[in-house]
């Protein structure tokens, strides 16, 4: 039970820190050359209603009582998105739950510190368009309540919703892309190693059982102990792109599904690393994705 009297609707992950750090000699990878570029082309789909705020809010007046409604960022035509930058967000943050190791994630998200002065600051290794609707999508307005109290939070410790959270008083209204929405982005990866970008598919909620994918939920935007910001990449539909350079053309290693055994054998790559590591990937994947 919730010390403050609800059922605890959440987890923490231990990492070894949550702020990026200097890249050692040991995984570190120059940010000079170009070696290799793998494009994810990702279709996604909205498992539940999906608040992204644009930090701005209206009033709407029901007899005498003043309802704020949240509303919903919208791209400079209007269209309503996931930014890129919440995707990279959500995904670093998969990234360091799975992994533990925030140095991993600073030699693939970038890091402003130095290594013995060497290694340092790092450009991001991976690059995130935003993902926008396949077709025209107008919002829907859903109830939604005050947070529950308190925001707890723990140091080097990712925090994981496990369930819904209990009911609380009623807020107002905010603007939400609806449910069933089909997305499409694309994530380019620069010089990642296969580990890495297995890690980067399972950050993105996609497990290898037996060979195949399985697929779990991503959980963006406000909302998500209440049910809302539920988001699966379709593997059967994406597709990861891979090439090398060859001299100074870029020569394709393979185009594959994200449902293909190729991406399957990246998967098992990270959680191979993981395993030395003494990390349960796996078990931390099904806790993270499987649940809220």
């Amino acid at each position: 039970m919730h010390r403050y009297g609800g059922p605890q609707y959440y987890e923490f992950i231990p990492v070894d820190g949550t702020r990026r750090v200097a890249v050692s000699e040991e995984i570190f990878t120059s940010r000079g050359r170009l070696d290799r570029i793998a494009t994810l082309n990702l279709f996604l789909e909205a498992r539940s209603p999906i608040h992204v705020g644009s930090g701005t809010k209206s009033i709407e007046v029901v007899g005498r009582r003043p309802i704020p409604i949240l509303k919903a960022l919208r791209n400079g035509s209007g269209m309503l998105h996931i930014p890129g930058s919440t995707l990279k967000g959500l995904v670093s943050t998969n990234y360091l739950a799975l992994s533990g190791s925030i140095e991993d994630v600073s030699e693939c998200f970038g890091t402003s510190q130095a290594w013995s002065g060497r290694y340092g600051p790092l450009a991001s290794k991976l690059f995130f368009s935003d993902a926008l609707p396949e077709s025209s999508v107008e919002p829907m307005f859903m109830e939604v309540r005050r947070a529950w109290q308190p925001k707890i939070r723990k140091p080097r410790h990712v925090k994981i919703y496990t369930s819904q959270a209990p009911p609380t008083a009623i807020y107002g209204k905010m603007e939400c892309i609806p449910m069933g929405t089909r997305f499409k982005t694309v994530i380019v990866g620069v010089n990642l190693r296969d580990h890495e970008l297995g890690g980067i598919l399972m950050a993105l909620g996609l497990a290898s059982i037996d060979g195949g994918i399985k697929v779990g939920s991503l959980k963006v935007g406000y909302g998500k102990p209440q049910g809302f910001g539920k988001i699966q990449v379709d593997p059967d539909r994406s597709m990861l792109d891979e090439r090398e350079l060859d001299m100074i053309t870029l020569k394709s290693i393979g185009v594959n599904r994200l449902s293909s055994p190729r991406c399957a054998g990246l998967i098992e790559a990270f959680i191979d690393r993981g395993k030395r590591w003494g990390r349960d990937i796996p078990a931390l994947w099904s806790k993270i994705f499987e649940t809220g």
